[in-house]
């Protein structure tokens, strides 16, 4: 029997999906017979700054966009080369770390945030701890880059390309796609849940995720235009949301559904015939996984706008900064039917659904070969 390794998956709660990837793969390990914890890092460092820091994350998506579009460019622009002493406030949570490390004594850290805390600690603390990163984009934000992180998951082709363009080598990358969850990774049949839902069956359906932190831009706006398609019925998440909710819950929409947060949202998938949100990595990876032609709303300079590119230039989606484009597009969507059969061929062409097992079997095959 081979020995159980001890797997230390590093993640942060600024954004759910760095969380979600972190349990997708907790799972995944842990069904290889792995000893794993997860850890929320700033959480473990100070649950005040940690509460700070996601709020000032949530500032990215409102006033604080043009702050955080400056600063995601300027440093793919100007990525320093020496990165001994680059990003020194993070040795403010040296302790924390190097405790955690210390605590656990894994055989393998995974990282699933974008800071660079853990290879930059690296060299001085655990030099012999292997350290991966698993990109939760489908671009490559340079915030996640160093020379320290042995291997990079990443989801797409380009996002190996930005790794090289930043001088990572390409055997320290793999191309794995994004983990999904679960219910994901399987196919669910969605007539079974209107009636749950108060849909109809012979409708054509959109889901708009609003979003939970209510980061969706001109939301009341966007529902009132969409609402003029009288054979679309839209179903709108607002998430935890209730201001938002009780907001669009006033609006005189007639096609129009307003629900709060949904436990089951695979159900939701499941129904979407089409789909707005914006361009986050783990909803484009739900996209991909369920091939659901969507428009991706308004993408905020960063991140989210250069994953909206790539799926724009694979074909798997089209982008509106408006709620006219909106219209044009859901227009074009009814008009050309061809345009879903495109759009379902180019998120097949990018899904690689087993991505949780390429990361497990690929992280413990490296870990093998660098004991050996």
């Amino acid at each position: 029997m081979k020995p159980r390794k001890r797997i230390l998956i590093m993640t942060c709660s600024h954004g759910s999906g760095h969380r979600m990837i972190a349990k997708t793969l907790k799972a995944e390990y842990e069904k290889q017979g792995m000893i794993v914890h997860v850890f929320d890092i700033f959480n473990e460092f100070s649950k005040p700054v940690n509460f700070f820091l996601e709020k000032l994350y949530l500032t990215s998506y409102g006033k604080g966009q043009k702050i955080y579009k400056d600063l995601y460019y300027s440093q793919e622009r100007n990525i320093i080369k020496d990165f001994d002493h680059v990003e020194w406030y993070w040795k403010l949570m040296e302790e924390t770390v190097t405790d955690i490390v210390n605590d656990f004594r894994p055989d393998l850290i995974v990282n699933t945030y974008s800071y660079r805390i853990v290879p930059i600690l690296k060299k001085e603390h655990y030099p012999l701890t292997p350290v991966c990163s698993v990109i939760t984009e489908y671009t490559t934000p340079v915030f996640w880059v160093h020379p320290d992180t042995d291997r990079y998951y990443v989801a797409c082709e380009e996002g190996k390309k930005n790794l090289e363009r930043f001088g990572t080598s390409p055997d320290r990358v793999v191309v794995s796609g994004l983990p999904v969850r679960e219910p994901f990774r399987k196919p669910v049949e969605g007539n079974r849940y209107y009636f749950k839902y108060g849909l109809d069956e012979g409708k054509t359906t959109l889901i708009l995720f609003a979003g939970t932190y209510g980061v969706l831009r001109d939301v009341e706006k966007l529902c009132s235009v969409i609402d003029h398609f009288k054979d679309l019925q839209t179903l709108v998440i607002c998430g935890n949301n209730r201001k938002m909710r009780r907001r669009l819950e006033k609006l005189p929409l007639q096609h129009t559904k307003i629900l709060g947060y949904v436990k089951d949202i695979q159900e939701v998938y499941a129904m979407a015939d089409v789909m707005i949100t914006k361009p986050g990595g783990t909803v484009l990876s739900e996209i991909v996984a369920t091939k659901i032609p969507t428009i991706l709303y308004h993408p905020v300079e960063g991140q989210e706008l250069e994953n909206a590119k790539i799926f724009e230039k694979e074909g798997a989606a089209v982008i509106a900064h408006t709620p006219d484009e909106v219209y044009y597009e859901l227009s074009r969507f009814i008009a050309e039917p061809a345009l879903e059969q495109n759009l379902q061929e180019a998120l097949t062409r990018m899904d690689k659904r087993d991505a949780s097992e390429i990361i497990v079997r690929d992280s413990l095959d490296f870990l093998a070969q660098r004991e050996n």
